[in-house]
């Protein structure tokens, strides 16, 4: 993870340093069997908010959530994100940041549950970025679907298609994937291939 990276945003919230977090974040993300939630996960999450920064209402606090947002990754626990979002909140307050900055962090991260419309403009910001591997091109998309599959490699083939294809579906359901610009522009259409794909392909 981009050391840089970290110390620029604790100097944005007037922090120290904090570099054990920041070594504990990186352990967390190289836990084994996280063939997709890892830090190559979080760094390209990060590529994507450097070209919206200047369109967001708390910039700093979006950051800080894309950070920790899949700190906590257990496949079989339904609390990942409230999880990691107590992370990064327990994290902001132990800082001394503000209460209601600390909340905000804390309903960003939940909102990568994405089992709700996003409630804020930088809350669909940070869901638009999240899922944005949805509209990668076909070949990485087709990496990102055989990497869920390894993190799950204990689910029954049965089983696992099944839940798949209704996590893929809600996605296919919607008006609009990506809510936001250049996301929506640039993304929206493959993901519909990818997607529709993956779902046919899980099918058969």
């Amino acid at each position: 993870m981009d050391k840089a990276q970290w110390l620029k945003l604790m100097k944005s919230w007037g922090f120290e340093e904090n570099l054990q977090t920041l070594s504990d974040l990186e352990k967390a993300y190289a836990q084994a069997g996280r063939y997709y939630h890892n830090a190559q996960h979080i760094q390209a999450c990060l590529k994507h908010y450097d070209v919206i920064e200047s369109k967001l209402s708390h910039p700093r606090e979006v950051e800080l959530a894309l950070w920790f947002h899949d700190a906590i990754y257990k496949i079989f626990s339904s609390n990942n994100e409230k999880n990691s979002a107590l992370w990064a909140r327990d994290f902001l307050l132990t800082n001394d940041a503000a209460q209601d900055a600390a909340g905000r962090v804390y309903d960003l991260i939940l909102a990568t549950e994405h089992n709700a419309p996003a409630a804020t403009l930088d809350a669909s910001y940070l869901v638009d970025i999240d899922l944005s591997i949805l509209g990668a091109n076909p070949n990485v998309y087709a990496q990102f679907e055989q990497n869920i599959r390894r993190e799950y490699r204990v689910v029954p083939s049965t089983i696992y298609r099944k839940k798949r294809i209704a996590v893929l579906q809600s996605f296919l359901v919607r008006e609009k994937i990506f809510n936001n610009e250049p996301f929506y522009s640039l993304l929206e259409a493959q993901a519909r291939v990818n997607v529709e794909g993956a779902v046919a392909r899980l099918t058969t």
